[in-house]
C-alpha cells in the first residue's frame, strides 16, 4: 500500500504523505499533479494581463483580453495546486437586472478526474467564467469583477462594473517614465516621479494666508494676541473656551442693590429707565408701558368719527378739477385755481 512498482521500479504511491514535496521526479508517475503543484504559493492568484470586462449587448458583459496581444493570463488556487488559465478568445457572460452579479474565473483540477480540456463529453470544465449572484465565491474561483444592476435596466453600461474586489497581479516589474499613465501593472522611474514633483511644484508657490487669500499659516497659542495673519491653537481656543466658561452664566441674577453705577435714561443718553402706564404724564424718563400705548389709542379712536366737511363743520372732503361746479362740498384742486386764475389774467 505504501509503493507501486512498475517495471520493476519501487514508486510511492499517491496515498504516501510527505512532510516535504520538492519539484518533478524521475519515475514519478501522477505528472500532472506534480506540475500543477511547480508554482503553488510562489505564482499567486489572480490577473496578470488581459481578462478585461467591458459592456457587451444588452444585459451582458464581455471579458477579452485584446489589449494583450490578444491572450490574457491568470492564475488560480484549486487545493493543493496551482492552475494557470490563458484567455484566447473572447467570453461573453449573462448578468441579471437588479442583482449584484459577482463574474468569477473558475478551474478544475483533480488527479484522475478528466476535464472538457482534454474529454469533450466530460461536465467538468478546466476553466470557465460566469457570474453568480449569490454573493459568494467558490475556493477554485477568482473575482472578475462585479456587475451592479438595476431593476428594470435592459443593458449594461460601464458605470454598472465595479472592478474594486478585482486581485491584479505581476510578475516582475516594468518600469515607465511616463507621467499621465494609468496602467497598474507598472513600477514609476525616479525619473517620471520628478517630472511629477516639478510639474505639481511649479503649479503652486507658497503664500502666507492673510484675512483676503488662501495660504500657509502659522499657529499661536495666545490668547490675547490681535494679529490676523497667525491661526489659533485648539490649546488657545480651550484657554478662550475655560475663561469664558467661568465667568457668570447668562441667566445669574444679583439683587437689584448690588447693581450701582449704570446710568439713567434720558433723551440724550441711553441707560436703565422706569415703566409706567400713566396716560397723563409729561415725565422724559419713564417709559410707556403697552398698557398706555393701548389706552391712549383706544381714547383717540372713540374721539373721532369721520363726517363729511361742509361750510358749518370741518370733516373729510372729496377734492374736484371742475371750473364751473357750484358743490359746496367738494375742494378745488390746484389744477382747477389755475383755469380760474388764467382765464381771470387773459
Amino acid at each position: 500500500m505504501g509503493a507501486d512498482k512498475t517495471n520493476n521500479i519501487m514508486t510511492l504511491s499517491s496515498g504516501v504523505s510527505q512532510s516535504l514535496l520538492a519539484d518533478v521526479q524521475y519515475f514519478e508517475l501522477y505528472s500532472s499533479l506534480a506540475l500543477n503543484r511547480k508554482l503553488k504559493n510562489i505564482v499567486l492568484p489572480g490577473f496578470y494581463c488581459g481578462f478585461e470586462p467591458v459592456p457587451g449587448t444588452g444585459l451582458s458583459v464581455r471579458i477579452t483580453s485584446e489589449n494583450s496581444e490578444g491572450k490574457g493570463a491568470a492564475s488560480v488556487d484549486v487545493n493543493n495546486v496551482q492552475i494557470s488559465v490563458q484567455q484566447i478568445e473572447d467570453v461573453t457572460v449573462s448578468v441579471k437586472a437588479g442583482a449584484t452579479n459577482i463574474i468569477v474565473l473558475e478551474a478544475n483540477f483533480e488527479h484522475g478526474v478528466k476535464t472538457t480540456q482534454v474529454d469533450s463529453a466530460s461536465s467538468v470544465s478546466a476553466a470557465r467564467i460566469y457570474a453568480r449572484t449569490d454573493n459568494t465565491i467558490g475556493q477554485n474561483q477568482i473575482e472578475l469583477c462585479r456587475v451592479i444592476v438595476p431593476s428594470g435596466a435592459t443593458a449594461v453600461t460601464k458605470e454598472m462594473i465595479v472592478l474594486k474586489y478585482r486581485v491584479n497581479r505581476a510578475v516582475g516589474v516594468e518600469f515607465s517614465n511616463e507621467i499621465s499613465s494609468t496602467e497598474e501593472r507598472k513600477a514609476a522611474t525616479p525619473k517620471a516621479v520628478k517630472a511629477a514633483y516639478d510639474l505639481a511644484n511649479g503649479k503652486y508657490t507658497a503664500q502666507d494666508a492673510t484675512t483676503t487669500q488662501k495660504g500657509i499659516v502659522q499657529l499661536s497659542s495666545d490668547t490675547n494676541s490681535t494679529s490676523e495673519t497667525l491661526a489659533a491653537t485648539p490649546k488657545a481656543v480651550k484657554a478662550a473656551y475655560d475663561l469664558a466658561a467661568g465667568k457668570a452664566p447668562s441667566n445669574h441674577i444679583h439683587p437689584w442693590n448690588q447693581i450701582t453705577g449704570v446710568p439713567t435714561a434720558s433723551l440724550t443718553a441711553k441707560g436703565i429707565t422706569q415703566l409706567s402706564s400713566a396716560t397723563n404724564s409729561t415725565s422724559e424718563v419713564l417709559a410707556a408701558t403697552p398698557k398706555a400705548v393701548k389706552a391712549a389709542y383706544d381714547l383717540a379712536n372713540g374721539k373721532y368719527t369721520a363726517q363729511d366737511a361742509t361750510t358749518t363743520q370741518k370733516g373729510i372732503v372729496q377734492l374736484s378739477s371742475d371750473t364751473n361746479s357750484t358743490s359746496e362740498t367738494l375742494a378745488a384742486t390746484p389744477k382747477a385755481v389755475k383755469a380760474a386764475y388764467d382765464l381771470a389774467a387773459g
